[in-house]
């Protein structure tokens, strides 16, 4: 039932550009989050509005239509379970750098991602392997 109340009411949030907003949110009651509070999130997600201040001067709200709340708090934890199906197909892509055992083809700080391989071809197949995800 709340799965499908989430894809009735995504299907009425159209003005969404991104779909990784969604998947936050399918992530969420994957990992057990209950569904009343995703739905919360879902509409507050879906009715962000910002101003840009300018010499003390506030101009026309204007709605926000993609992307998590900058500098709000679950930002940083909505990103992280977003990136970690990323790292883990990085991973699993058999390409990148080993230290002993330890994987360290990808290092992650804040929203940038340090991709190491041996070879460029193994880069290049570590790139791909993030653009698809890119394209979900």
């Amino acid at each position: 039932m709340v799965v499908e109340f989430i894809v009735w009411h995504w299907m009425h949030l159209k003005r969404l550009t991104r779909f990784y907003i969604m998947v936050y949110f399918y992530k969420l009651l994957s990992k057990g989050v209950p569904g009343t509070f995703v739905k919360l999130l879902i509409y507050c997600y879906s009715h962000l509005q910002s101003a840009i201040l300018w010499n003390s001067v506030l101009g026309e709200s204007f709605k926000i239509f993609s992307g998590v709340r900058q500098g709000g708090m679950l930002s940083p934890y909505l990103f992280a379970l977003y990136i970690n199906d990323l790292t883990d197909d990085v991973r699993s892509s058999s390409f990148g750098i080993y230290i002993g055992t330890v994987f360290a083809g990808s290092i992650l700080y804040a929203d940038d991602i340090l991709l190491l391989s041996g070879s460029c071809t193994g880069l290049q197949q570590m790139v791909s392997v993030c653009a698809r995800y890119g394209l979900l």
